[in-house]
């Protein structure tokens, strides 16, 4: 599958990608929702929004993990998180490799969410950009 990229595309994972240097791991934290139930796997969006509506303390935070990071190329993959009234970063989300850092989403949610239905993971710069 080719993924057409405009320049705004490029711009926006140029200027993410940049960053990673000051990227972190976020603390995890495992919780309870109010109903018993726990945060769902593969569902980071939903999970820091519910948690946000329950816990005023929290606000939901949107970036990407970078799962890999090989030789000039970063798998990037769209997560969302929570901020305490210290700053610090926390992730409810069960998740299989522990340790992964965050690069913040700079802009609006709503710009974050429409970058999701063509790139809700990404290699970059893509092999095809080189």
């Amino acid at each position: 599958m080719t993924i057409f990229l405009s320049e705004d595309d490029v711009a926006y994972f140029d200027a993410l990608t940049k960053r990673a240097a000051g990227a972190a791991a976020p603390r995890r934290q495992t919780i309870i929702f109010r109903d018993g139930s726990e945060p769902r796997r593969n569902d980071c969006h939903a999970n820091a929004a519910r948690r946000a509506a329950e816990d005023p303390a929290v606000v939901p935070v949107h970036g990407w993990l970078i799962e890999t990071n090989h030789g000039g190329f970063r798998r990037l993959a769209a997560h969302s998180l929570l901020r305490d009234g210290a700053g610090t970063l926390i992730d409810i989300t069960p998740i299989d490799q522990e340790g992964l850092a965050f690069i913040e989403h700079e802009g609006s949610a709503a710009d974050f969410f429409a970058l999701l239905p063509r790139f809700n993971s990404i290699t970059w710069p893509p092999p095809q950009m080189l």
